[in-house]
């Protein structure tokens, strides 16, 4: 659906008016779409969805129905008994089909044209958040990469396998370059089955920012060289959400920054490369306790 959106100035948010963006139907018989935070924003709005997949293009009022209060998603609803020419059908979500090298399509929104449909090849799962203007920005998750081209209003577009599910939530682009950027949908399922339930999704924190660094640049720091072959390279990648076997992991999480006088501040300091968390291998984003 294309998404138009009225807001004033809200906490973390960019500056206020009218944006367009895209959002798509993860549950019709709820009456859920997917969108980034970004663009439903945090502060008082006005939204309104058309469903452009359909030639009646019928529109609804939505309203937000859960907002993440770290990563780049959010779930509007709407009143499925209000469509009246649109059949309710819903893009089933696939986290695990987000693999290098998958053939995708984004289908949205795009330059506010109603209706894009872009091309595109996953060539990276693991690349940190990226870091945008304005005062939000994504943080312990990994993204993924792709040259699809995607430019304003493309924000809250679903990113299709072959098979038609979502892989991805297309999030954001770098300006002068065909590079966009997606973001899993691992946590999107998880908060989606507790909004489904009607239940609080639950948070957990340990205060604290990671980024991502290669495995050269562990070594530099210290890292034995051995626990990266064997425990790594060597070992079993298919429990890691967004590795395999056929894509191991090429880094691990180090700490950026910790909040001053919490728990993680007493035994974490910035610079700090973790090795294991709870037994797991730290070269997961998913496997951090800041889920």
């Amino acid at each position: 659906v294309a998404l138009q959106v009225t807001a004033v100035r809200g906490f973390q948010d960019d500056t206020p008016g009218a944006h367009g963006g895209t959002g798509f139907v993860v549950d019709a018989k709820l009456g859920l779409l997917l969108t980034n935070r970004h663009v439903c924003t945090c502060g008082p709005e006005r939204a309104s969805a058309s469903f452009v997949g359909c030639p009646a293009t019928e529109e609804l009022r939505v309203t937000i129905a859960y907002l993440d209060p770290v990563h780049d998603f959010a779930f509007l609803r709407f009143n499925p008994k209000d469509l009246q020419h649109t059949p309710l059908v819903e893009i089933e979500l696939d986290p695990s089909g987000c693999r290098v090298g998958e053939e995708i399509r984004v289908v949205g929104n795009d330059s506010l044209e109603k209706l894009q449909i872009l091309s595109g090849t996953i060539a990276r799962v693991d690349r940190n958040a990226p870091e945008l203007d304005g005062d939000f920005n994504d943080e312990n998750t990994f993204y993924a990469l792709a040259a699809s081209g995607t430019r304003g209003g493309s924000s809250g577009s679903p990113v299709l396998n072959r098979q038609g599910r979502a892989v991805a939530l297309n999030a954001a682009a770098n300006c002068g370059s065909m590079q966009a950027f997606y973001l899993p949908l691992h946590r999107v399922v998880r908060a989606l089955e507790a909004v489904r339930a009607g239940e609080k999704v639950p948070r957990g924190t340990i205060c604290t920012a990671f980024t991502y660094i290669s495995f050269p640049e562990c070594l530099r720091l210290g890292v034995d060289k051995t626990f990266v072959q064997k425990t790594l390279l060597q070992g079993d990648s298919t429990q890691m959400g967004t590795f395999s076997k056929a894509h191991p992991p090429g880094g691990l999480l180090q700490v950026r920054r910790c909040i001053p006088g919490t728990l993680a501040a007493e035994s974490l300091q910035p610079g700090d490369v973790l090795l294991e968390v709870a037994g797991q291998s730290a070269a997961q984003q998913l496997n951090s306790p800041t889920r």
